[in-house]
């Protein structure tokens, strides 16, 4: 119910948490009601609740769009009361998304907001927030018709029950845990010396120099990115700009509007044909039983692509003249019965459309070459990207959906994302084809058909997991949209490198991290066990009779020897002869 739009009525919509990512625990005055959904307010009086009650100097926060709701984080803090305000700037704060919902964000937030390439955060996956629901959900049938006390009294019982649980399961899990990285941590160290054996050292060094730098400053550049970028359209509209600013101040600038110079001219046209695009998808998508409601927001978007095309013809006569004449052969070609096109289907005679033998200024199909370029790479990125989403729905419905309304819902999900696919694929290639057109009239090498290769819809659009999921190891093929420079992790030794070293690093903290983990678990049941016995004494009071002193007592005393008992058995558990015995978490010395 967190999300659900029919809130009105409803004291809350559900609970928000914040948990230990490490052990799996709720912590300290961190579980509270939203009213609809998880909005950045609540979620922000949460996490400020609970860190008030912790000073620690080093802050790894988990959450699945942590990327957005870092954002003006602290500026939100500063409105809400000075008790709730963190320390930040004498800490260090990283922001994190689970290793889960990672593949369904885009790109750059895969490499800057990983766990797996983090310091101090061992194999840490931070989906422990995600995993405590399976526990809780079961009673939201029973909690939703209760008032609030008893509601919130019923949680906060399974909530502590849920911790006490986490508690008694640490001795075998850690252990478990334990065994698990020792062995990978060997196994990661020596893939990373076999291949630091083939590669240059003074390289090695210059690498991890500028790893260890990113490390330490976030700021600085991140060296897990491919640094062979692609071109984007946006880039390529400011390289343009100033080249046209620069002929401004010489004196050399030739545009016949005042407004719209001829680079203009040709990205106002690439933006209708999207626009177009969109049009004709929308009008595909009615139905045959579309409401008025429906309707008329098709209509109002074809009126105003209308008018943007036809004010942008009138400006593409300055340049392109003899195009009126190819808009006349068009209508001549069309029979007196015929109506007028469909603003979607309007041609606008782009340079590359026009052929060889028009009076077409060069300089119009230099920068339509330029930005059709950039468009390609463009559909190619949100390519990858919405395959990564559809791969990250597909996998959330199978492990999570089973009722048919919420199926439902994720089919129709899934459905979007796939007409956003066909969309990003058909903008690939009207930008292939016109790159093909344009080649011929500038005398382009073949080079940028090695990156730009024919989409083959049925086999090059799917996703990595389902390329290595659907076919045998040796019958494998990776499509060349995963392989184009920028993409692939072999383009650059120095991040399949840098890669190699991090996942090494997280084992060896892994290991550090569940040894000092387990000193301090003996330590503090024991400390705790003392503090019961202590309280054998605590509470004496005339005020209490006989029983009730006794009954206080023996509690005491009963939970004094639950904590002794655990702390006995952990030891126990934990004495592995094979296993080095515990050091200090100091992954600065990691040398590998």
């Amino acid at each position: 119910m967190a999300d659900t739009k029919k809130s009105r009525g409803l004291a809350a919509t559900g609970v928000g948490t914040v948990d230990c990512a490490r052990h799996n625990m709720k912590l300290r005055n961190a579980v509270g009601d939203l009213q609809k959904g998880e909005k950045y307010i609540n979620m922000d009086y949460l996490f400020f609740s609970a860190m008030k009650h912790h000073d620690v100097i080093v802050l790894n926060i988990s959450y699945d769009i942590a990327c957005q709701w870092s954002k003006h984080l602290w500026s939100r803090m500063s409105k809400l009361p000075s008790a709730f305000h963190l320390d930040h700037d004498n800490k260090q704060v990283n922001f994190l998304i689970p290793k889960f919902h990672l593949p369904a964000h885009i790109e750059p937030c895969q490499i800057d907001f990983s766990f797996n390439f983090s310091r101090h955060v061992g194999r840490t996956d931070g989906e422990a927030l995600e995993r405590g629901w399976a526990n809780i959900n079961p009673i939201a049938s029973s909690t939703k018709e209760m008032g609030p006390g008893s509601r919130h009294d019923t949680l906060d019982d399974h909530f502590g029950d849920w911790n006490w649980k986490r508690v008694v399961q640490l001795g075998r899990l850690t252990a478990r845990k334990l065994a698990n990285a020792v062995e990978q941590k060997a196994d990661h160290q020596r893939e990373l010396l076999e291949l630091e054996s083939c590669l240059q050292a003074q390289d090695i060094s210059e690498w991890r120099i500028d790893i260890e730098a990113w490390e330490l400053d976030r700021m600085q550049p991140n060296p897990f990115k491919v640094r062979v970028a692609p071109e984007t359209q946006a880039a390529i509209r400011l390289e343009l700009a100033r080249i046209e600013a620069a002929e401004l101040e010489s004196g050399t600038n030739v545009s016949l509007h005042a407004e719209v110079p001829p680079s203009v001219l040709i990205s106002s046209a690439i933006d209708l044909e999207d626009q177009q695009r969109r049009l004709s998808h929308e009008i595909a998508a009615l139905g045959a039983h579309a409401t008025d409601h429906q309707l008329a927001k098709v209509q109002l978007h074809a009126n105003t692509l209308r008018r943007k095309v036809d004010g942008w013809q009138e400006i593409q006569l300055l340049y392109m003249p003899f195009v009126s004449r190819l808009r006349a052969n068009e209508d001549c070609a069309r029979s007196s019965t015929d109506a007028t096109p469909a603003v979607e289907a309007i041609n606008l005679w782009l340079p590359s459309a026009v052929g060889p033998d028009t009076q077409c200024p060069t300089q119009l199909h230099r920068f339509e070459w330029m930005l059709r370029y950039a468009q390609a790479n463009d559909a190619l990125k949100d390519i990858r990207n919405l395959l990564r989403l559809r791969s990250h729905l597909y996998k959330f419905k199978d492990n999570n959906i089973v009722d048919q309304a919420a199926n439902t819902r994720a089919r129709s999900t899934i459905n979007k994302t796939d007409v956003k696919v066909s969309m990003a694929a058909e903008r690939y290639e009207v930008a292939r084809a016109a790159l093909t057109a344009l080649a011929q009239i500038l005398d382009e090498g073949p080079a940028w058909q090695d990156i730009f290769k024919p989409l083959n819809r049925n086999r090059d659009l799917k996703s990595l997991k389902d390329m290595w999921e659907k076919e045998t190891e040796g019958t494998r093929h990776l499509s060349w949209i995963w392989k184009t420079p920028g993409v692939a992790e072999d383009a650059s030794p120095f991040v399949s490198n840098g890669a190699r070293r991090a996942r090494a690093m997280r084992w060896e903290e892994e290991v550090d991290l569940l040894k000092e983990e387990q000193r301090r678990v003996i330590a503090f049941l024991d400390w705790q066990a003392d503090w019961w016995w202590c309280q054998r004494q605590g509470r004496d009071s005339e005020h209490l009779d006989d029983c009730l002193r006794e009954g206080l007592k023996a509690y005491a005393e009963r939970q004094a020897s639950l904590r002794r008992a655990l702390s006995a058995q952990f030891q126990a558990l934990w004495t592995t002869p094979t296993l080095p015995a515990a050091t200090s978490i100091d992954t600065a010395t990691f040398t590998v």
